[in-house]
């Protein structure tokens, strides 16, 4: 606490020894170092804050009528796999699950897992930067070959159209 005195001490004859020096200039010297502090302050303001959020809003202006199209996409293709029929429990083959099965598949529709675990009626996913039309097709594949359907999802959709990164809990049919 002692610290503070002595700082606030140090100040001031800052402060003081400032206003001498300012008292001291000529009248025109204030004036045009006053409207030199003026300018400097108001190009601060323009540089740290309304030129970043006219910069920012401009380019939101530009992506987000992109992100829009691809969102209606996005739930275009949502709706049309949740309008597909649910496959008949008797027509469901006996497909064995495994890794290799699993990781052809994905290779046949040129899909990459980041993460892939699996057990006799559960399969879990993540994927990164993937095509959404590959990763609905290899859904719609799984669930008529191997009678896995979606159980948990989430998709979020990258900066590029179509590619999305998924996390995907696959259950079969009981």
């Amino acid at each position: 606490m002692s610290g503070l005195p002595t700082l606030r001490a140090t100040l001031a004859a800052s402060m003081q020894d400032v206003w001498r020096v300012w008292r001291a200039r000529q009248p025109r010297e204030r004036y045009l170092l006053g409207i030199g502090a003026v300018i400097l302050m108001l190009l601060l303001i323009w540089l740290l804050l309304i030129d970043p959020a006219l910069t920012a809003r401009s380019r939101w202006q530009q992506t987000l009528p992109v992100w829009r199209s691809q969102l209606a996409h996005l739930r275009a293709l949502a709706a049309e796999m949740a309008a597909l029929p649910p496959p008949a429990a008797s027509s469901m083959p006996a497909v064995e699950l495994s890794r290799a099965v699993l990781g052809r598949s994905l290779h046949d529709k040129g899909l990459e897992a980041e993460y892939l675990t699996f057990s006799e009626n559960r399969v879990s996913a993540q994927f990164s930067n993937v095509p959404f039309a590959a990763l609905a097709e290899w859904l719609q594949q799984m669930q008529l070959s191997a009678g896995l359907i979606v159980n948990e999802s989430n998709i979020v959709m990258r900066d590029l159209p179509g590619r999305v990164d998924a996390q995907l809990t696959l259950q079969r049919v009981q």
